[in-house]
């Protein structure tokens, strides 16, 4: 996995991140995975992770899980792998969350109290925003629009999604198989490291740890 991500000249790689909360007041998973152009297409190839939580254990029986903790799941799964990886290039991360982008932007200068007493999720937006300190400005987040295969246009015909899109749909599915794995599953409030994923290597799917 080191020496996959050292590979090229340009020092930067792209990603696309999903979650889904599928079964909300049990558990809710994550995907996240590099993308890379193979015989022409863009493709998920290289390294990635699906990673799930559960809240069974939790304190409050109304505890349900939402998109958008699971969103900033995959991004401070991906950003803790590859931080320890000694990823030093920029990466361009796309996420279909603009609400976790918008977040992410408030605390790249750190923690403001101003905001942090509303902020939901403290558990993990604490965790990235220590992330953020050692990552500067080499993250950058684009927002793309998810499910565009179920859509149409103005004149009722299907849409045609572009190459983002689709690994945005392609991740998706990834973040669905999560409820299937045989993987370790967090608890609410034990962000301060992701464990527990799958990692996947080119086409094929290896179980490891980081």
């Amino acid at each position: 996995i080191r020496n996959y991500i050292q590979q090229g000249s340009d020092r930067e790689i792209t990603i696309v991140s999903d979650g889904s909360v599928k079964e909300a007041q049990i558990r809710g998973t994550w995907a996240w995975s590099t993308v890379r152009r193979r015989q022409g297409k863009l493709k998920l190839h290289g390294i990635g992770a699906v990673g799930c939580e559960n809240i069974t254990n939790s304190k409050l029986d109304t505890t349900e899980l939402h998109s958008y903790r699971m969103e900033a799941m995959a991004l401070l799964d991906g950003m803790t792998t590859l931080s320890k990886l000694g990823w030093e290039g920029t990466i361009q991360w796309h996420t279909d969350s603009k609400a976790v982008i918008d977040t992410y932007k408030k605390y790249r200068g750190g923690v403001k109290a101003s905001t942090w007493t509303k902020q939901r999720d403290k558990d993990v937006w604490e965790a990235i925003s220590k992330q953020q300190r050692g990552w500067g400005n080499r993250i950058k987040l684009h927002h793309v629009e998810s499910h565009v295969d179920k859509k149409k246009d103005k004149q009722g015909q299907r849409r045609i999604p572009t190459e983002i899109q689709w690994m945005n749909i392609a991740v998706d599915e990834m973040a669905e198989e999560g409820y299937a794995l045989d993987i370790p599953q967090t608890q609410i409030h034990e962000h301060e490291r992701v464990e527990g994923c799958k990692v996947y290597i080119t086409n094929g799917k290896q179980h490891g740890e980081i």
